[in-house]
């Protein structure tokens, strides 16, 4: 390495860390845990900037918070690894009118928007229909002319085709589930 390239990555490098970079001023809820005594603060602390709950960051003993059996669930299923997307639904099924809810459909829109950022051609269309609805079935061999399960998101589709409306259309779909799950129960604190 010449050492004009060496003083211009040592100079590059010297930069200040943003803040929201910072460990120091990271917001607590990302370097601790937080201590929640009621269901009012554990939702603060889950939700922080982000009501569409792709990736909820703080972390507490659930189980000691009134009504925190959900968000307990929720925990153990996100700690879990391997998780598909029928734990999910049926975390919703189990804890209806709860937190679970938004909770479990922003697990799916994380796991959604990573399955759909290189774009979504036709083969890779029903492990994504599947995140996105409780479908089944879909692996089902049929005549080759038959359109991919999510053509319907996008008019004028054509088979084997892939259009490049469609990952932004499965991302609006499962945004607008997540902030439906807020209004799901009416004690959640919308």
């Amino acid at each position: 390495m010449t050492p004009g390239l060496l003083v211009v990555l040592l100079g590059a490098c010297s930069r200040h860390l943003p803040d929201a970079l910072s460990p120091e001023l990271a917001p607590p809820s990302a370097r601790e845990a937080v201590v929640v005594h009621d269901l009012a603060t554990a939702t603060a602390a889950l939700v922080g900037d982000d009501p569409l709950l792709r990736r909820p960051r703080a972390t507490a003993d659930w189980s000691r918070v009134p009504g925190g059996a959900p968000i307990a669930a929720w925990a153990e299923l996100a700690a879990a690894t391997g998780t598909t997307a029928r734990d999910w639904f049926a975390l919703e099924r189990r804890y209806p009118g709860t937190l679970a809810v938004p909770l479990a459909r922003g697990a799916r829109l994380a796991v959604l928007e990573s399955l759909v950022a290189g774009g979504l051609p036709a083969e890779a269309q029903v492990p994504v229909a599947g995140w996105l609805a409780p479908l089944s079935d879909l692996e089902r061999r049929g005549p080759s002319d038959i359109l991919p399960p999510l053509s319907w998101l996008v008019p004028g589709a054509s088979v084997g085709g892939s259009d490049p409306a469609l990952p932004a259309a499965v991302l609006h779909i499962a945004e607008r589930a997540v902030l439906l799950g807020w209004l799901d129960g009416p004690e959640l604190p919308v």
